[in-house]
């Protein structure tokens, strides 16, 4: 399934009915094709087994019920669904990215579960760290940074901001000059004393679901865990700085505008997360 013709018969689950991905329709008076009137959930499965689905689907009723759409699918079926993909598209051993997308649709909402293959940065970025760069626009916080809306064009044309194609992410702070997010990745940095910080969700950040799992796994290893606040200068001053989302998982950075990161390469902090996070999710040891 790795070629484009291969990819062609990719199945999906549309409005709870299995479908050709390629022959898929929605109507030209879906919401979501002409205003991106809705939101969406991207997660990892290994070997079949999706990732904290449970967070992803309470994340996706939030949203919804902050935008009030009404979704008639059920939380179980939306589960069903999920596997459903998995299987018919034999995903089931091997990594793989699912999307859950739901629009205002037309006169009801449109539903679309998707899978495909998925494949992880090189193992050499995990291990070397990956460089991010800064954006010079600030961002005001809203509500709408907490919800994944299907609405991505302010993160496209942050992403668009990146020098070159090597630049993993590109990060941006708020108005109030504090670091909010990048533009798929939520951030933490470590302090040179060990405290680790990620932006607070007032700051303008999604809450990741991938950024709870790193607290929890932080707070439960007895570390420090401080949220919101990290300026330019705090910035520059951390040991360690690293990305989560629920596909790269935990992701060491080693250069900020072309500035190394500590030693220039993922930190004793950053390791562990990243072992405690495969460990959790797919019960494997990582060699660090």
């Amino acid at each position: 399934m790795g070629s484009r013709a291969a990819a062609a018969t990719y199945r999906i689950v549309l409005n709870g009915r299995l479908v050709s991905r390629d022959a898929a329709r929605i109507s030209a008076a879906d919401r979501g094709w002409l205003l991106g009137d809705g939101v969406f959930e991207t997660l990892r499965a290994d070997a079949g087994v999706p990732a904290f689905l449970d967070a992803h689907l309470e994340r996706l009723a939030g949203a919804l019920d902050q935008l009030a759409i009404d979704l008639p699918w059920s939380e179980r079926q939306l589960e069903s669904f999920v596997a459903r993909v998995l299987k018919v598209n034999r995903l089931t051993k091997q990594p793989a990215r699912i999307r859950i997308t739901v629009t205002r649709g037309a006169s009801r909402p449109t539903l679309v579960v998707s899978g495909e293959r998925y494949t992880p940065p090189a193992p050499a970025a995990y291990e070397r760290g990956v460089p991010v760069e800064i954006s010079r626009w600030t961002r005001q916080p809203h509500p709408l940074h907490r919800i994944k809306s299907t609405s991505a064009i302010a993160n496209l044309w942050q992403r668009r901001e990146a020098s070159s194609d090597a630049v993993f992410d590109v990060l941006q702070f708020n108005n109030a000059g504090h670091l909010a997010e990048g533009s798929f990745t939520n951030v933490f940095t470590v302090d040179s004393d060990g405290t680790i910080r990620t932006p607070a969700i007032a700051d303008g950040c999604l809450p990741g679901i991938a950024r709870s799992v790193v607290v929890d796994l932080a707070l439960q290893s007895g570390r420090a865990v401080r949220e919101g606040g990290i300026d330019r200068e705090r910035l520059q001053a951390a040991s360690e700085v690293f990305l989560t989302n629920s596909l790269i998982e935990v992701l060491g950075v080693g250069a900020v505008d072309g500035r190394p990161v500590g030693a220039g390469e993922p930190g004793a902090v950053t390791r562990a997360l990243a072992a405690a996070y495969a460990l959790r999710v797919r019960n494997v040891a990582l060699d660090v």
